[in-house]
């Protein structure tokens, strides 16, 4: 069984994003070098697409104290 696990961004990183000065195609070629890196590592494991969210579930940790 596989899992993948997306975390929501702080709100003070979420009001320093400036969509204007963001580079995509720079984003994608970062992302696209370091799953080489980890390809030749041998832990890249696959890229498939997700299941529906309907068999996923949110765990939520606000409830719980920040160390």
């Amino acid at each position: 069984m596989r899992y993948m696990l997306i975390m929501q961004v702080e709100a003070e990183a979420a009001a320093a994003f400036d969509p204007e000065t963001f580079d995509m195609a720079e984003t994608f070629a970062t992302m696209g070098r370091y799953n080489e890196e980890l390809q030749r590592a041998g832990v890249f494991l696959s890229a498939e697409g997700l299941s529906d969210a309907s068999e996923g579930f949110r765990v939520d940790f606000d409830r719980f104290p920040r160390r």
